[in-house]
């Protein structure tokens, strides 16, 4: 999704050139230039706090389910599978995201600070997201018990 982001940034970026390149007004008046101008140096910040605060949101919120449903012996198996396989898929994504980070769409994303950072250590976060799950299904007190 970040790389589509991404993408769309790209394309948009290369519109908003079009539009303020037209200096003698013929197809697009000041206002659109200003318009557009505007919407394109707001769309970089907002989409670069947007997809951090959705990961937070996503992890509190698997926290909070992990946590809610009942225990079972068969989540150690689910949970060495996410430990093991999900950190080497996550470091395919990123080899690909490094691929792709040439060009017009470096520049783009040298304008963020976060979607950047996240898609750098894409591994990383998806190593620690899946440690956090880890331990949320694991470490439940006597309390809840498997009845399946």
């Amino acid at each position: 999704m970040m790389l589509v982001l991404v993408i769309v940034l790209t394309i948009y970026g290369g519109f908003n050139d079009t539009v303020q390149a037209d200096v003698n007004n013929t197809v697009f008046t000041n206002e659109s230039q200003t318009a557009s101008a505007n919407f394109m140096s707001s769309s970089y910040t907002y989409w670069d706090l947007f997809f951090p605060l959705l990961l937070m949101a996503f992890i509190v919120f698997s926290v909070v389910m992990a946590r809610l449903i009942p225990s079972s012996p068969k989540f150690v198996v689910i949970s060495l599978f996410a430990l093991i396989i999900l950190p080497f898929g996550a470091m395919i994504l990123e080899n690909i995201w490094d691929s792709l980070n040439t060009g017009q769409i470096a520049v783009t994303t040298s304008n963020m600070i976060f979607m950047p950072f996240i898609m750098d250590n894409l591994a990383l976060v998806t190593l620690v997201y899946s440690v956090i799950i880890a331990i949320a299904l694991l470490t439940k007190t006597g309390t809840e018990r498997y009845e399946g």
